[in-house]
């Protein structure tokens, strides 16, 4: 009798807000085309909760498609329209070397520390960014 071949690894979501004002966002498993519908899902009940620095900490991510990838950068810039910042926390070995070959981090904040991804980015003041040289 032959054993039934292992299910495919699922997306486990988990939501945490550590201190006043972040949210992390913790993947495990697989970010995929069969996954992403309820990523997406997730994400949109950040809604209420903005503006935030929402934290996606992705050390236990085992594999990421392109759905999955549009969908955190979707995501991160939508967070940063509503006025919050976003970052892109710990990524897996497999992760890491995706978002390396599409070169993501031109695009969205990657931080390799998880811990330090939950220190908001240092806001430029307005009247500096407002003056000319």
């Amino acid at each position: 009798m032959s054993e039934a071949p292992p299910p495919p690894e699922a997306l486990s979501i988990d939501v945490s807000r550590p201190s006043d004002g972040v949210i992390v966002i913790a993947l495990v498993g697989e970010v995929d085309i069969l996954s992403v519908g309820e990523l997406k899902r997730r994400t949109a009940q950040l809604d209420k909760s903005l503006p935030a620095h929402v934290v996606f900490e992705l050390s236990g991510l085992e594999f990421i498609d392109s759905s999955g990838i549009n969908t955190l950068v979707q995501t991160v810039k939508a967070i940063e329209a509503q006025g919050g910042t976003a970052a892109l926390a710990a990524p897996s070995a497999e992760a890491k070397r995706v978002f390396d070959i599409i070169g993501l981090s031109q695009v969205v904040s990657i931080v390799q520390d998880a811990n330090a991804a939950l220190r908001p980015p240092p806001e430029a003041p307005a009247s500096a960014a407002e003056s000319g040289p």
